[in-house]
């Protein structure tokens, strides 16, 4: 077994930001349940269902196809204590368990995402 240490800024549940996906992330909150819709859709997000978590968001933020970041003032800066990049131990388990890395979204990239396909 792999021995990893991997920094969590913290787990609130998000209740406490009042279901607030933007507040979450913008306290680099790490959260999984959360009963919301998929951004700009009708559908249900896996984090609904139980079946996503999110990670640092702050550090490992939603970069959109023109160049916005996601939460205001994140940086993604692969490396750094507690982010996510193709190579990190945590992404690679989370992919042998057969979950999805936003990181791997296109044309958006979601580095603080992960999911279980449905």
């Amino acid at each position: 077994m792999e021995r990893t240490e991997f920094s969590v800024f913290q787990v609130v549940p998000i209740v406490k930001y009042d279901w607030s996906d933007d507040l979450s992330m913008a306290d680099n909150n790490t959260s999984a349940f959360n009963y919301r819709l998929v951004l700009g859709t009708d559908s249900l997000s896996n984090h609904a269902f139980g079946m996503a978590v999110d990670i640092n968001p702050y550090l490992n933020p939603v970069i959109n196809e023109e160049g916005r970041i996601d939460p205001p003032g994140a940086s993604y800066v692969p490396g750094r204590a507690g982010t996510l990049d193709d190579s990190h131990p945590v992404v690679r388990e989370f992919l042998n368990r057969g979950w999805r890395w936003g990181g791997h979204f296109r044309p958006k990239k979601d580095y603080h995402h992960f999911d279980k396909p449905g």
